[in-house]
């Protein structure tokens, strides 16, 4: 039992990790891509953290109290000399799944621009009087929009990264056969706290947001979706691989 626990405690902490690594490359690729391309931001600095220290938190705890997984003692020992934060690890979580939330991110802020008439070459030329909020009321209003589709595609994606996250190996559903409670109010907070951010007056001048339109919920409620499925194909070569 002590066993079963210390292997359970052990890959916690590396679901931990994956988790919280992902994001940062979604945070990563608008900081690059203005450099770049030169094209604004598609995350300002304090919505970056409004990932870091709010929405990625608690769903990220929760992933600690994640029971062992089943047949986790018939597994090898690993190596004394295994890093925790090893070339596995890093792959999936910046090679993989952070390159598919970048990927998921950057495409809705495009997208909010392109259906404006913006692409991005006209962008780039927006780039300085935005960064100086001198542009237009309505390149401003396109702008904050634009940059909530890009947040919220962030966390929307870590909704579906947390059940990713719950295996190395295993298909996200069979995950649901391990109660975890804590994974839902992760997600409920998480979602709270989203919505907050770009509905609370207050909040949507801090954090530079707008309130989302009707049509784009469905376009993030397919992000999560998209991260899984990718994940899923991943994972169904990993069981090949090693014969699962």
């Amino acid at each position: 039992r002590a066993v079963e626990e210390g292997r359970g405690i052990y890959a916690n902490i590396k679901k931990f990790m994956t988790y919280i690594l992902a994001s940062n490359v979604a945070e990563m690729v608008p900081v690059m891509a203005m450099g770049l391309f030169g094209i604004p931001p598609a995350l300002t600095v304090l919505q970056i953290l409004a990932i870091d220290l709010g929405t990625d938190l608690l769903p990220a705890l929760a992933l600690g109290a994640e029971r062992p997984e089943k047949g986790i003692l018939n597994r090898p020992p690993r190596k004394k000399t295994e890093a925790l934060l090893d070339k596995k690890l890093l792959m999936r979580a910046y090679g993989f799944l952070g390159v598919i939330e970048a990927a998921v991110s950057m495409g809705l802020f495009l997208l909010a621009f392109a259906l404006n008439g913006i692409g991005i070459g006209e962008l780039a030329g927006l780039k300085d009087a935005i960064i100086n909020a001198s542009a237009s009321g309505e390149v401003m209003r396109i702008y904050a929009h634009a940059t909530t589709m890009a947040l919220m595609g962030v966390i929307f994606c870590q909704i579906g990264n947390v059940f990713a996250c719950r295996s190395e190996t295993l298909p996200f559903y069979k995950s649901f056969a391990s109660e975890n409670k804590w994974i839902y109010i992760g997600i409920l907070a998480e979602l709270a706290i989203a919505m907050a951010l770009i509905y609370v007056p207050f909040m949507q001048t801090v954090f530079d947001t707008a309130p989302l339109n009707g049509l784009d919920f469905p376009i993030l409620l397919a992000c999560p979706i998209i991260l899984l499925a990718l994940e899923e194909f991943r994972k169904l070569a990993v069981r090949k691989k090693a014969g699962i």
